[in-house]
């Protein structure tokens, strides 16, 4: 069995907890939901371009997901056990984060649920700076190309992404390290942007808009603030978040939407937002990358005001994938 090995460094605090929300570890179906939901991003548009329609591209895509990764079944066909097998080896988490984010901050806007509240404990969360390592055992039956997959779904949860509660807003960002001993840091603009580039250069970007959340050529990726505390980063992220579409602002009801849903006194159904929030470390300072991975909104939807959170992402520099 070949085996993968990844390092990732834990950049802000990390909300990810057992059944009484305490941080006691990071366990391997956590991570493999990040593993796949990474492994979606990219690969739509290698399976759009080869179906006739979103429909049947979806339908490839499920069984080539379920037989890597695993699944009961899809379409009535047993798929059976991951090829993958995932182990976590971490150092010592040590002392647990117990009082951040707090309410009314600018950390606080983009972290609810997780703060204490009337009937709601602070959450328990790992602190940042330690790193973990994840071993990834590989089924023999693997082909090279189906191996290189995985290799660049951990490259891109550890430059865009993070694990836990409220990863889309910067909490419990990732940066991947090194990948088998090979280093991935970045010490600066230019080498993040050349890893990031160079990722999604291997895989075509269709046009229109995924029936997920995906990359598409609507993808955009934008530099925020930086500074030299993953913290202070994170808050002047959340502050410029919550001039935009909070109570300073003038947006209102309906036309916020677009970062997500549910949304209070206007809709309780449900959309994940796709606006991601990621800290990256670039050598002894820190970066806040924003990216839009717009797709088909929601069923009852027919019309979002995506406009709003390409306004949010107006006159940054972009990454241009």
């Amino acid at each position: 069995m070949q085996t993968l090995t990844a390092t990732y460094r834990i950049v802000t605090p990390m909300f990810l907890g057992d059944a009484r929300q305490q941080a006691t570890d990071i366990r391997p179906p956590s991570f493999k939901g990040g593993l796949r939901f990474w492994w979606r991003a990219l690969n739509w548009g290698r399976f759009r371009q080869d179906h006739p329609d979103d429909a049947a591209a979806l339908r490839a895509l499920n069984k080539a997901e379920a037989d890597l990764f695993g699944a009961a079944a899809v379409d009535e066909t047993p798929r059976g056990q991951s090829r993958v097998l995932i182990r976590i080896l971490s150092e010592r988490y040590g002392t647990k984060e117990t009082h951040w984010p707090q309410n009314q901050t600018p950390s606080g806007y983009l972290g609810l649920g997780l703060f204490q509240m009337p009937n709601h404990p602070q959450r328990e969360g790992f602190m940042e700076g330690k790193n973990f390592t994840v071993n990834l055992g590989l089924d023999s039956r693997l082909t090279p190309e189906q191996i290189e997959q995985i290799e660049d779904s951990l490259l891109a949860m550890g430059l865009l992404g993070g694990l836990g509660s409220r990863s889309r807003r910067g909490f419990g960002s990732i940066a991947l390290r090194q990948i088998n001993g090979n280093s991935i840091e970045s010490k600066n603009r230019d080498e993040y942007a050349r890893h990031l580039k160079n990722l999604l250069a291997k895989y075509p970007f269709p046009p229109g808009k995924p029936p997920y959340t995906a990359f598409s050529l609507d993808t955009k990726i934008a530099w925020f603030n930086d500074g030299n505390n993953a913290r202070e980063v994170h808050a002047v992220l959340g502050k410029t978040y919550q001039q935009y579409r909070g109570q300073p602002s003038k947006l209102r009801g309906r036309i916020k939407a677009g970062f997500g849903l549910p949304l209070t006194g206007v809709s309780q159904e449900r959309r994940a937002s796709p606006v991601f929030m990621h800290i990256h470390p670039l050598g002894n300072s820190f970066q806040a990358v924003v990216s839009y991975l717009p797709a088909v909104f929601h069923p009852n939807w027919d019309r979002v005001h995506e406009y709003v959170v390409e306004d949010f992402l107006a006159n940054r520099e972009m990454i241009k994938p």
